[in-house]
This record gives structure tokens, C-alpha cells and sequence, in this order.
């Protein structure tokens, strides 16, 4: 009997990508959002609006009616 060799197909090789990378990749996206949402609220104006005449106490009781139809 004749030894014949088996052939086996060349494996290609691509990029691997490990866990670690992965997970890197996602704290850093994270603390780019976090960092863009709280840089955003930083310019959001804090004054008071005083300009408006008044009439009676400014801190009476506030009572809100809200009528809607959806018919």
C-alpha cells in the first residue's frame, strides 16, 4: 500500500479581535458620551426673569388646568 499525504487547505489568517480590545472600545465611547452630555448642560442659563411687573404675593399657590381633547 502506497502512503498518500492529505492536503490541508492554507488557513487564512485575519484580524483578530480579543475581548479586551472590545471592552476598551466601549469605556472609551462611554466616557466620550458622558463627557459630551456634560459638557452641553454647562451652557445652560441660570438667571432668574425679573423684568415682568407684578401684582400680589410671589409665592402664592399656583394651581395649573390643563383641558384636552383627543375626540
Amino acid at each position: 500500500m502506497a502512503k498518500t499525504k492529505r492536503r490541508t487547505a492554507p488557513q487564512q489568517s485575519g484580524p483578530v479581535i480579543s475581548p479586551m480590545m472590545i471592552g476598551a472600545v466601549a469605556v472609551a465611547a462611554i466616557l466620550i458620551v458622558g463627557g459630551i452630555i456634560l459638557l452641553s448642560n454647562q451652557n445652560t442659563p441660570t438667571a432668574e426673569v425679573s423684568a415682568f411687573p407684578t401684582v400680589g404675593d410671589p409665592n402664592a399657590p399656583v394651581t395649573i388646568t390643563e383641558y384636552g381633547d383627543f375626540g
